[in-house]
């Protein structure tokens, strides 16, 4: 995690920011990891001013829509996106 933050701080000070992650989890219907919740909430905390969250794309082995959950972190908690009915 030290290499993380480390390589967060030089990216945030030539002006670039990580906006969000996406990776697949062995599961069916994905639901974000323990680590993945840290790692989202860090990340989220260290932009507050920049941007409102941290998005989170995550891939699982349904097939697709119900394979594939997006999530936002804001710092304190994180939001699963749910899709509007047309």
């Amino acid at each position: 995690m030290v290499a993380v933050k480390r390589e967060r701080a030089e990216m945030y000070a030539k002006g670039l920011h990580c906006l969000g992650f996406w990776h697949t989890h062995p599961e069916p219907r994905p639901t974000p990891s323990h680590a993945d919740i840290t790692l989202a909430k860090e990340h989220a905390e260290a932009s507050k001013g920049d941007f409102e969250g941290l998005v989170f794309a995550i891939v699982g082995t349904d097939p697709f829509p119900l394979g594939f959950s997006i999530w936002v972190h804001d710092g304190e908690t994180m939001w699963r996106a749910e899709p509007e009915a047309l």
